[in-house]
């Protein structure tokens, strides 16, 4: 995973070697196959990792967080709601 800051994609919050994060990823490749989004390892960010190191995975666009587990439909939810919100 590569760390970056980007808020005009979601972010896929986890940490390497994470099975869960690894099935988040899957959901949203097969979900959504041609969405860009950013993977962010939390293990290199204290602040992250203090924020976010119990709930990982979770999926951030903006201000709005989606936590694992979640499906298709609410991706497809959360990516249409969060999308309308940022325009």
């Amino acid at each position: 995973m590569t760390s970056h800051n980007h808020t005009s994609v979601p972010v896929l919050l986890g940490t390497e070697h994470c099975h869960l994060c690894e099935q988040a990823a899957a959901v949203i490749s097969l979900s959504a196959p041609h969405m860009d989004y950013t993977l962010v390892d939390i293990s290199l960010d204290d602040d992250l990792f203090a924020t976010y190191g119990t709930r990982v995975p979770v999926l951030r666009w903006g201000q709005r967080e989606l936590d694992w587990p979640f499906d298709e439909t609410s991706l497809n939810r959360f990516l249409t709601t969060t999308g309308r919100d940022s325009n």
